[in-house]
């Protein structure tokens, strides 16, 4: 049957024979095999099985009898044990609360965060992520005793790892037909200024941040590659990640700023299809009241296991408090208990 054929059943709790599960569950395939052995073959039971975990809690009671204990009243996604493993299970369940709970869930019905806000959004990371990234190396050696080779490591490490992990899981969503998604690039205007009495002065007015056009885009693609070549840069991770970084914004910023732009950002922007049925599939995730301690324990662990794997590497052999360093980044920078750090980085309090 299909997944309609199916759901117009109207299935209930009950016992159930095993012919009848696979007149209503089994793929064409396997139930020819069915008829025509009187009997599973290979894996055609786990299969069946699997498809019908689709619509219901099911129990084998033996002798080719079965226990329907529970009937959902939206199928689970096809790819709902892929959402539920590794950080997954965090995450979709996370990113489907910012959308249909969040602040533009009713009106808009879309979240529009950049890889970084979705990770502060799902709290993937805490306030300090992009508060010590930006602070500087020397800072941050100064005030916490970690080396650059292993603050560098830490954050190209962890911004691919967030990429990827937030990027997959809405492939994921996208796959089960809860959302639709896309890469939305935005522009900054520079603020206008303004002469007066032989003065220039900007404007109190900032522009507003708007979705960047086919021409801004042409133009940051150039910026792009005068400062590449200015920097050196052999790849793209030299641009964020390397004693090369700070040259290359430099160039790109003065470059984009000649075009009246201040900066350029990727953003991610997401739909939900149909809000009751995402609000149907959240509630299918085991979604405990502790999830971001979970959350940001299986995080810094897959971080700290890979980070051990290359502590043996040469360029980290020198430092004997590699993992140590990487630990402690790891602490401050996703530990959702973790206090703000702004105060101790440039010694303002923050108001926030």
């Amino acid at each position: 049957m299909t997944e309609n054929e199916i759901m117009k059943l109207k299935l209930k709790p009950r016992s159930i024979s095993e012919k009848r599960l696979v007149e209503i569950f089994a793929t064409p395939a396997i139930k020819e095999r069915y008829n025509k052995e009187g009997k599973f073959v290979s894996s055609d039971k786990k299969r069946l099985l699997d498809r019908a975990s689709r619509f219901c809690e099911i129990r084998d009671d033996g002798n080719r009898q079965y226990y329907i204990t529970k009937v959902y009243n939206n199928p689970r996604p096809s790819n709902f044990d892929k959402m539920n493993k590794e950080l997954y299970q965090y995450i979709c369940p996370l990113i489907l609360d910012a959308l249909v709970n969040g602040k533009e869930a009713d009106e808009k019905r879309k979240c529009t965060l950049t890889v970084g806000l979705w990770a502060r959004e799902i709290q993937m990371v805490n306030c300090n992520y992009e508060l010590i990234k930006e602070a500087g190396i020397k800072k941050i050696e100064n005030e916490f005793k970690i080396r650059h080779n292993t603050y560098y490591d830490f954050y190209n490490r962890c911004d691919e790892a967030i990429d990827y992990y937030i990027i997959q899981a809405l492939k994921y969503l996208y796959s089960a037909g809860l959302i639709i998604w896309r890469d939305v690039y935005f522009v900054q205007p520079v603020t206008p200024t303004i002469e007066k009495d032989g003065e220039v002065y900007e404007k109190k007015e900032k522009p507003k941040v708007r979705q960047a056009t086919e021409d801004e885009m042409k133009f940051y693609a150039k910026c792009v590659e005068i400062a590449d070549e200015k920097a050196n840069i052999k790849n793209a991770k030299e641009r964020y990640y390397s004693t090369k970084a700070s040259c290359f914004r430099e160039t790109l910023i003065k470059e984009l700023n000649k075009g009246g732009i201040l900066y350029i950002f990727k953003s991610y922007e997401a739909y939900y299809v149909n809000r009751d049925r995402c609000k149907a599939v959240l509630d299918m995730f085991d979604v405990s009241d502790n999830i971001l301690d979970n959350f940001n324990a299986a995080f810094i662990a897959k971080l700290a296991t890979n980070a051990d794997a290359r502590k043996l590497q040469p360029k980290f052999k020198s430092n004997d408090n590699y993992i140590d360093e990487f630990l402690s980044l790891c602490d401050m920078t996703i530990n959702n208990k973790t206090e703000n750090l702004e105060e101790r980085i440039n010694g303002e309090k923050n108001e926030s």
